[in-house]
């Protein structure tokens, strides 16, 4: 197609977008300007009392958090966002159901615990989506870079952990590969932490049942705890979509003249079966046909977990804190690809060994941490259809391959003092990434018209250079400024370098990159406390599958927006909190499917991106009447988005309501009853467009349900 007619069909595209989506978009306006004004209200208003910590956020400069540093430091030092997300009285069973109260963060979570990732981007997908986001436990990835999981949060263990700290854009030169779009960092309870439990039970047979207890040395010299959660759904709102899950988890830390010591092992099991789409424009509206399930049991995921961890400091004579963290974790999982044509089944795993290391000491000018990162992994996969053709999905082995990765990454982070108030951060990051790869099957094209591609055996390594810059200037002692330039990168995911189609080159990935520039304040007014950064990225080598089901190498995208995450102590008995985040995702290339060239199908660099609602609001508004009784209620809003690149369908987003209220009797034993979606809201979980069967498709949101708990110490 000439620039002409792709100029005509761009247009098109405007014009019948305009007259489709005009008057939902019109009577959106109202509640965007609330949400707005409200943020405005609270970051100008008077001191009216001294703000204290929410249980659900909290943005207190004040406040200790690990992540940018890897060890301990105030918040109001921080050179870059973050947001602080307390796990605490959690009523939900996924954890999508409170990420999404950081700015910026959009997860798209569909059936059981299954879900996609936004965070300063679209919902990504594919490799994409499981290699743009870095999902850490106390610093260690919960999987290895090249094998990561687009549902990774499937492995978190929310109940047992403290907090989870958020990152959005790249992150720092502690961080390596898939600190790209953002990283979340859940920070387990310490082993000292008191006896307690808590049991949830909610509508479509949910449940979620957790402990923990442990003893401790009347020195408190030695700790041990185990923690337990069961979770599932017995029926679900939809056909055969319940689910069972296990964790456990046991942690031991103790402490002599040499230093510090914790060890943690963890493990987790899934049982699931999944809905899939339901297909037609608007079809999430109507409730009985959201129930069902084309799929059965042809759509499942069977997955299990085990990491375990040996965290040790040692405070050395010179005054150096030397930090060395041996892991190992494995990861085994086979589910049933109800997304792709012949429903193939998918079997992969991968199991790792790993050493994080950092020597901190101070200088006359600052702080110096020096270290390295080294990991291998084992990993397989095989990907198998056991039904007929459909399509040009042959029916057989598709993939059958091994893949051994070594990762080695040194880095440097430098935080040097540029008078009383300023401190700059300098950062540097080289990772060196080989895969060995082994095809266990016929090498070559196989399928009808040649849709499969297997390479032959080869080997690949990559080498990026992640640079870091930032400046932390305290203008005041309530208030801080911050600017952030630096760029996050990754090798490409193993399934996007191996498991390729018709048409595509072997060797023709690189790296992604992604550079990003964020400036930012923090501080307190009064009793507002506010975080607020806006940002610009650009990336290239976006590796993503287009419309006609071919694979892309070679993208460029472009990122800009504006956060607030603010909370508000009104008086003795009333806080509001919440977070607002406007974005603009878009292509900066050109790209004409082959084989599907209908104009929505069609990329025009500056064409808005898939899956990229501009703008996302959370606002909770808590009332105290009593000291024992807290009653809150949430707003969630999410605007409408494209669900192709040619902006002919839309989603037209949504508006959500949940009540929550709270008592804690004189025992100290907690109840909680929460109603999500309070107002019967018909909306979609995530929307997407299937250009095979020319029509939208939805995983539909739930009605109105409740939950109800009880959690208390022992």
């Amino acid at each position: 197609m000439g620039d002409k007619s792709v100029r005509q069909s761009i247009n098109s595209r405007a014009s019948i977008r305009v007259d489709t989506i005009e008057n939902h978009k019109t009577g959106r306006k109202l509640s965007v300007f609330s949400m707005v004004l409200l943020s405005a209200t609270a970051l100008s208003s008077p001191a009216f009392a001294q703000n204290s910590a929410s249980p659900s956020s909290s943005t207190s400069v004040d406040e200790i958090i690990v992540t940018t540093q890897g060890f301990e430091t105030l918040r109001k030092n921080n050179v870059g966002n973050i947001a602080v997300l307390s796990t605490q009285n959690l009523p939900s069973i996924y954890p999508s159901d409170f990420l999404n109260r950081a700015p910026g963060v959009n997860i798209h979570r569909g059936n059981g615990q299954e879900h996609l990732t936004s965070i300063r981007s679209p919902v990504l997908t594919g490799g994409a989506g499981a290699g743009s986001f870095l999902y850490l436990e106390d610093g260690i990835p919960f999987r290895a870079a090249g094998f990561a999981n687009v549902n990774a949060l499937m492995d978190a263990m929310p109940s047992d952990n403290l907090r989870v700290e958020v990152v959005r854009g790249p992150g720092s030169a502690l961080y390596g590969s898939n600190a790209v779009h953002g990283m979340l960092n859940f920070i387990s309870n310490p082993p000292e932490t008191k006896n307690k439990y808590a049991v949830t039970f909610g509508s479509y047979g949910r449940y979620n049942l957790n402990a923990s207890a442990g003893i401790a040395t009347a020195e408190n010299e030695k700790n041990t705890r185990v923690s337990i959660s069961l979770s599932g759904e017995e029926s679900g709102y939809r056909m055969d979509s319940g689910f069972a899950q296990q964790k456990l988890r046991l942690q031991h830390r103790w402490q002599n003249a040499s230093g510090q010591y914790q060890f943690n092992i963890a493990g987790m099991n899934l049982n699931q079966e999944t809905a899939g789409y339901v297909n037609g424009l608007n079809s999430y509206k109507d409730r009985d046909l959201a129930k069902q399930n084309a799929y059965g049991d042809d759509a499942f995921r069977d997955a299990t977990s085990l990491r375990s961890s040996l965290a040790m400091q040692f405070n050395l004579d010179s005054g150096a804190t030397l930090r060395l963290t041996p892991y190992f974790r494995t990861n085994d999982m086979r589910f049933g690809m109800h997304f792709l044509p012949g429903e193939p089944v998918e079997e992969n795993s991968h199991t790792s060994f790993g050493l994080l290391s950092a020597y901190t000491t101070d200088l006359e000018t600052g702080s110096l941490t020096l270290g390295i990162d080294s990991e291998w992994t084992q990993g397989e996969l095989s990907e198998m259809q056991n039904k007929d053709r459909v399509f040009s999905s042959e029916s057989g082995l598709h993939y059958d391959y091994e893949v051994d990765a070594t990762v080695i990454a040194p880095f440097a982070h430098y935080v040097v003092s540029a008078g009383k108030n300023t401190d700059i951060t300098l950062g540097l990051r080289a990772e060196y990434t080989e895969y060995d790869y082994d095809n266990q099957t016929d090498d070559g094209n196989f399928g009808t018209r040649n849709r499969f591609f297997r390479p032959s055996d080869r080997n690949d390594d990559y080498t990026d250079i992640s640079p870091k810059l930032g400046i932390v200037h305290r203008a005041s002692s309530d208030t801080t400024l911050f600017a952030n330039l630096s760029r996050g990168s990754r090798a490409p995911q193993t399934t996007d370098l191996y498991r390729l189609r018709v048409g595509q080159t072997v060797g023709d990935i690189d790296s992604e990159t992604l550079d990003s520039l964020e400036l930012g304040m923090r501080g307190t007014r009064g009793a507002v406390n506010f975080e607020l950064a806006a940002y610009t990225m650009e990336k290239e080598n976006f590796y993503f599958r287009d419309s006609a089901n071919n694979n892309v190498s070679n993208g460029e995208t472009s990122h800009v927006g504006i956060e607030l995450d603010a909370d508000w102590t009104v008086n003795d008995t009333l806080s509001i909190l919440g977070s607002v985040a406007y974005g603009k995702h878009e292509y900066s290339f050109s790209h004409n499917p082959i084989g599907n060239s209908a104009p929505e199908n069609i990329i025009v660099d500056g064409d808005t991106m898939p899956s990229a609602p501009e703008l996302l609001g959370n606002v909770r508004v808590e009332w105290t009447p009593a000291p024992t009784s807290v009653v809150t209620l949430e707003w969630q809003h999410s605007d409408d988005y494209y669900l192709t690149p040619g902006a002919l369908h839309d989603y037209e987003g949504h508006d959500l309501v949940h009540f929550e209220s709270r008592y804690t009797m004189n025992s100290g034993t907690m109840i909680t009853a929460r109603i999500n979606n309070l107002f019967d809201t018909k909306y979609a979980k995530r929307a997407n467009y299937n250009t095979l069967s020319g029509s939208e498709r939805y995983f539909p949101g739930e009605p109105r349900h409740f939950y109800l708990g009880v959690s208390g110490n022992f």
